[in-house]
């Protein structure tokens, strides 16, 4: 093995001033800007091959593809050239143009269109935070949709969903893998349905391509579904080609649900979780890469609370990995109590959490039953108040 240069051009139109990142492990990353003729170079072993390209630009919808150096063990047989240069624009497809803002006639800036969702960019652990490739702090806004699988056998349409989360800038869902109609009353789903890995395959390719990370809770409802470890490997080696997009739970509630959160070993996955106990309880620990916690729901010490458990969780038990509050109390219509329709409180709710944690999921009843949020009721005005909360500065 020896070292060669490769490089990254970004061209038709040229780019200059990209920042341009390579994989070249999974945690280790070559990192470089563009110059004036969109070009970026590195020395580097001639053994790296397949690899991921990241990319952002003013001006263009966030970049990531996957690529391949030419390597020693190439069928020709022949040595890798000296210098190895990929094309964006090229051979590899071109950067996308963010779409131009409109304006009315008076020059003032119109209504915002609703974003086309560029796909998920990768993302990094440093302690309980997480961060873009850039280096600025993420906290992960998510909705629920339980039952995104479940539409998805039954032939249900996904994009109004999608288009719903682009509108109010859920950029996480949380879909549960199993469910039960004894248990939540209105849906049954088991992983040994036909069709049922090509689904999750398929959901993770979906909403990866749209901006939407993908929190995949493996066990629910057990008590009736089974607990089948299998099950754990199998959706892991399902999920592993879209593990840049995807956080990989080991299931809902263990202590309620009958699955055992300390029998999954380690997926291989960047983010993965094992899961969740009832209200209040600590995560499982040690908890994998990131921790999940479902708090108390009573007000007004769950607002309390919104700070005190996720200190208490990272710096009491030495949690340090980023912390996900799954499923807080619920808001909005038919929720865990009447201030939970007030939006300002839920405003608060959502700021404590984007704060400390490395995201929180809004709970609310049309994402758990699979319908889309009504303009104009009670709901939609929760779930703006949710994201304005979430929204870092």
């Amino acid at each position: 093995m020896a070292d060669r240069t490769i490089a990254i051009a970004i061209v038709n139109p040229t780019v200059a001033g990209a920042t341009v990142n390579v994989q070249v492990s999974a945690d280790l990353w070559l990192r470089g800007t563009t110059n004036a003729d969109g070009y970026v170079r590195w020395t580097w072993s001639d053994a790296l091959g397949d690899s991921l390209l990241d990319i952002t630009a003013d001006g263009y919808d966030d970049y990531l593809q996957s690529i391949h150096w030419s390597t020693v063990s190439d069928p020709d047989g022949g040595a890798p050239p000296l210098n190895c240069q990929l094309t964006v624009g090229g051979n590899l497809p071109p950067l996308t143009p963010l779409p131009t803002v409109p304006t009315t006639p008076s020059g003032d800036v119109g209504p915002r269109p609703t974003p086309p969702g560029s796909p998920c960019a990768t993302l990094q652990r440093d302690g309980v935070t997480i961060r873009n490739l850039d280096g600025r702090r993420v906290s992960l806004c998510g909705y629920d949709m339980f039952t995104a699988l479940r539409m998805l056998l039954d032939g249900v349409d996904l994009q109004p969903f999608i288009d719903e989360s682009h509108r109010y800038g859920f950029n996480l869902w949380r879909v549960f893998g199993m469910a039960s109609a004894q248990q939540n009353g209105y849906y049954t789903l088991s992983p040994n349905e036909p069709g049922y890995y090509d689904a999750i395959g398929y959901l993770a390719d979906r909403l990866s391509s749209s901006g939407i990370y993908y929190l995949h809770t493996t066990y629910a409802d057990c008590q009736d579904i089974g607990f089948n470890l299998d099950v754990w490997s199998r959706v892991a080696d399902t999920l592993r080609p879209f593990q840049h997009a995807v956080l990989l739970s080991g299931g809902n509630e263990f202590s309620k649900n009958y699955w055992d959160p300390y029998a999954l070993p380690d997926p291989g996955l960047q983010w993965w979780s094992r899961g969740s106990d009832i209200g209040d309880n600590p995560p499982p620990y040690p908890p994998g890469t990131f921790a999940e916690f479902h708090p108390r729901r009573d007000y007004p010490k769950a607002l309390d609370d919104t700070i005190a458990s996720q200190t208490w969780i990272q710096y009491h038990d030495k949690c340090l990995v980023p912390l996900i509050i799954d499923e807080p109390p619920r808001m909005g219509t038919d929720g865990s109590g009447a201030e939970y329709e007030d939006p300002f409180i839920v405003w608060r709710f959502a700021r404590s959490y984007s704060g400390g944690c490395g995201g929180a999921v809004l709970h609310m009843r049309p994402g758990q039953r699979g319908t889309l949020i009504e303009p104009g009721s009670l709901n939609d005005t929760i779930a703006e108040a949710w994201q304005e909360g979430m929204r870092l500065a």
